[in-house]
């Protein structure tokens, strides 16, 4: 018995030998004999949208929920949309899995707070990781935030994006924005290697990669050079992995360990993180999570304090001897539950020294209650995980 293959199935294996590949797969429709649409979308229709993500599904989904969606012409219609996770808060949808809580205390939240101005950095082709994902998937710009978006090129296609994209002009104005002192902080995304490494180009990665070294080099450099801060990471990796187990080209995002590196005078020789970091603590870097832990010693987060990113600390302040304990652990990187173990206690006794601690010192977030500390001189600066 001969299987019968479905036409769209059918469809996506001509544009395989066509050249096409999955991140660069032309649209597909299929038709009657009539050239009409068959399967169409249609008023009263129900709709599951499964992606995990939140760019374009924005976009996409507005073209079905949004009464006054004109971006192009489109029949009235009402459908029962439900998505897998939250797109945006303002889509008129059912979400399958919603977000168990709003993030609070994120690093440009505490910048922002402190009434301090912080500048974000990015070509158009990524603004939405340095903008919504950054500030904890909100739309709303911060009080003091400044988002400067330099337009990306862009081929007749996909495929066509030159490696270099923009990422010199991304660096004239993340340099322009370091020596600018208004600002506390600075943040800026080379998203060369992220978007070419999802094309079979071999040649264009490789331009993509020496592009961003490039660029990365000019910025810390001038970073030193006004003397800030710097800190270089990843949100994961890509072209680093070329081939999947069965020989064929790997242009997803991988699984690999991505680097977090510190570029600081105060750091001397003697700054380490610890080994056992994740993704998830990249931030924890710069400010303590609430399920998280610091990740660099008290000095590099003084370093940051210098340009006022917490409130002045406050004179008449009373820790307890077993408060100072913990504020001492949490300065060296420990989280609560490894602080409740060293001490002997509870976690919920732990997070009650802690919740005190913020109140005495007057500050929001661990990572405060660190800096102010180590302005009072009850952690040393020099004492690391």
């Amino acid at each position: 018995m001969t299987p019968t293959r479905h036409p769209m199935s059918e469809a996506v294996r001509t544009a395989y030998r066509a050249g096409q590949e999955d991140e660069t797969l032309e649209p597909l429709v299929r038709v009657d004999a009539q050239g009409r649409p068959v399967g169409s979308i249609q008023d009263g229709d129900a709709v599951i949208f499964y992606d995990i993500r939140g760019e374009r599904e924005v976009e996409l989904t507005r073209a079905f929920v949004d009464p006054g969606f004109d971006h192009f012409a489109r029949p009235p219609m009402s459908v029962a949309f439900a998505t897998m996770i939250q797109y945006d808060p303002g889509l008129d949808v059912r979400v399958a899995f919603p977000p168990l809580e709003q993030l609070e205390d994120t690093l440009c939240e505490v910048v922002a707070r402190a009434g301090l101005r912080q500048a974000k950095v990015v070509e158009s082709e990524k603004a939405v990781h340095v903008g919504f994902f950054l500030n904890g998937k909100s739309q709303e710009r911060l009080p003091g935030e400044e988002r400067i978006v330099v337009p990306s090129p862009h081929g007749a296609a996909f495929v066509e994006t030159p490696p270099e994209m923009s990422a010199a002009a991304v660096a004239d104005a993340t340099i322009a924005a370091l020596q600018d002192e208004r600002y506390a902080l600075v943040t800026a995304n080379l998203c060369n290697v992220d978007v070419i490494g999802h094309v079979e180009n071999r040649e264009a990665v490789r331009v993509a990669v020496e592009t961003v070294d490039r660029e990365a080099g000019r910025i810390v450099a001038a970073a030193r050079a006004a003397g800030v801060t710097a800190v270089v990471t990843a949100d994961h990796g890509t072209v680093e992995r070329w081939y999947y187990p069965d020989g064929s080209v790997d242009t997803g995002h991988t699984d690999s360990p991505v680097p977090l590196i510190l570029v600081d005078p105060a750091l001397g020789g003697a700054g380490r993180l610890r080994p056992d970091g994740a993704l998830t603590d990249v931030l924890d870097a710069l400010r303590s999570a609430r399920r998280g832990s610091l990740i660099l010693p008290p000095s590099v987060l003084a370093s940051f304090a210098t340009r006022g990113v917490v409130p002045p600390a406050r004179a008449d302040i009373n820790l307890t001897p077993r408060e100072l304990e913990v504020l001492q652990l949490l300065g060296q990187g420990r989280d609560p539950r490894a602080i409740s173990k060293e001490i002997g206690v509870s976690m919920h006794t732990c997070r009650g020294y802690i919740k005190a601690i913020l109140g005495k010192l007057d500050v929001h977030s661990q990572l405060e209650a660190v800096v102010v500390g180590t302005r009072l001189g009850l952690i040393q600066v020099g004492e690391g995980s």
